[in-house]
């Protein structure tokens, strides 16, 4: 996260890959994941900022509550989050930042659930 944006980077395995494997007897190594790469743009221009204290926090605080809501499941690969889910909830949680960003305030009252609605 920063002035350009948020980079999201999440692993993608091909589709005969168990992300739970283990080095086999021999030696082997399980398929390394490639790695993916998502650019979320910046909804602020620098000259709506009026502080940044607090941004960064209101981002994850934004994320983290989108995710806690969520039916997705983090622990194996049933409902497992899509990307593009993900980069919805970016997006969200930016509206948070943006709040902290124009506000004297390091976190922003205006700053609630329905927000990410």
């Amino acid at each position: 996260m920063g002035s350009k944006g948020v980079v999201i980077a999440t692993s993608a395995f091909g589709p005969n890959t168990n992300t739970n494997q283990n080095v086999g007897s021999n030696g082997s190594q399980p398929e390394t994941p490639d790695i993916i790469f998502k650019s979320i743009p910046a909804l602020t221009p620098p000259s709506e900022i009026v502080n940044t204290n607090g941004a960064g926090d209101s981002f994850m605080g934004g994320l983290m509550a989108q995710l806690s809501r969520s039916d997705y499941n983090f622990k194996n690969t049933e409902n497992k989050l899509p990307l593009e889910k993900l980069c919805e909830f970016v997006q969200k949680a930016q509206r948070a930042s943006i709040k902290s960003l124009q506000s004297e305030c390091a976190v922003n009252s205006d700053i609630t659930p329905e927000l990410f609605d």
